[in-house]
């Protein structure tokens, strides 16, 4: 190993693998040693390994719960108990900003009306996000 200070020294492979396994991955397939018994086994697992991370870190399966520090909610409920926790409107804003948005696209039946013949129920839920200058937005996805 050759380090910053221009001086070298020899460390076992095993101790380079347990403390950069993706370097020493990324060097052994660069340098074509990749398929060396010493390699072998395991190289093509790490990047494997990485290149899952990656996509997954860019994927919005994983999800913190936390954007610019602040919670976002997963739903409706949340939201309410999110702003009253602050002593604030932001998710109810939003939320409220949203349906008045959709309402045209609906027909409301009161309590004990019936549902027409045809009626197809569609599962929907809230999808929360907050914007770059911080606004909260809520969105009605089918």
């Amino acid at each position: 190993v050759e380090w910053k200070d221009g001086s070298a020294s020899w460390i076992p492979l095993k101790e380079i693998k347990n403390t950069n396994p993706v370097e020493t991955a990324e060097y052994a397939a660069a340098n074509r040693i990749a398929l060396e018994p010493a390699f072998d086994w395991w190289v093509h697992e790490v990047l494997r390994k990485k290149h899952r991370l990656i996509k997954m870190s860019r994927s919005h399966r994983i999800r913190t719960g936390y954007k610019f520090g602040l919670r976002v909610p997963k739903t409706a409920k949340e939201a309410y108990e999110i702003d009253r926790e602050n002593g604030d409107t932001f998710w109810t804003d939003a939320i409220t900003k949203e349906m008045q948005n959709v309402y045209v696209a609906f027909q409301i039946k009161g309590p004990g009306e019936k549902a027409p013949p045809d009626y197809k129920h569609i599962p929907h839920r809230l999808v929360f996000e907050i914007k770059l200058d911080f606004t909260r937005k809520a969105r009605l996805v089918a």
